[in-house]
């Protein structure tokens, strides 16, 4: 018996020795971001009304705001600034890989990341995922869609003290303009419209009209 007992000692060490390296390759993995990874969480979806190179890190921030206001926090919808970098996956909403530098203000995306902090608001994250939603509205008597007039507004009320969110957005048929109504993040109250003509894609700010 004890010449079994010892002949059983190196077979249990390696299987724990084996056991030990799975553990710490799974965790390794564990910190890669990729699709599959089970540490991602979906974010928020909506437009992109902010974005921030960060030229010591190589990476870019972009701040997303939730379009469908699921979620309000003191009267303002949910939003998130979301970290890109070179293990970022960027697609189009039919799966087609995408370089990073097609993502920009104006544009509509679903997002995925690695897991939220809550301690601020907007909440910040890393992003595993960008998916682009193209709006194919396109009215009748406009030149322009709706999305692209929607991107001509945010950029054109870019501003370093001031985030602006997207609240409404219409044709009128009698101007033949896309009225673009966007409200400021820190105060949902205080509106501005932007009026962006449908034929020669040019713009109009009227702060305070609804």
């Amino acid at each position: 018996m004890p010449k079994i007992r010892i002949a059983l000692y190196p077979v249990v060490f390696a299987l724990i020795t084996g056991i030990v390296l799975l553990a710490l390759l799974v965790k390794d993995k564990e910190l890669e971001i990729t699709p599959t990874n089970t540490l991602e969480k979906e974010g928020v979806e909506g437009y992109i009304v902010v974005y921030q190179p960060q030229p010591e890190t190589g990476e870019h921030r972009y701040l997303i705001i939730e379009d469908r206001h699921r979620e309000w926090v003191d009267d303002r919808p949910n939003a998130e600034w979301l970290v890109v970098n070179e293990r970022t996956k960027v697609t189009d909403s039919k799966g087609k890989e995408l370089q990073a530098s097609a993502l920009h203000v104006g544009l509509y995306v679903k997002t995925w990341n690695t897991g939220i902090k809550d301690f601020s608001f907007p909440s910040q994250g890393v992003a595993t995922r960008f998916e682009l939603q193209v709006d194919p509205v396109i009215h009748k008597d406009s030149n322009i869609s709706k999305a692209l007039a929607i991107e001509i507004a945010l950029n054109d009320m870019q501003d370093e003290n001031t985030i602006y969110f997207v609240k409404d957005a219409t044709f009128n048929e009698e101007s033949l303009m896309w009225e673009i109504d966007l409200a400021v993040y820190d105060n949902p109250n205080e509106s501005v419209r932007v009026t962006v003509n449908s034929i020669t894609g040019e713009d109009e700010i009227n702060r305070g009209q609804e």
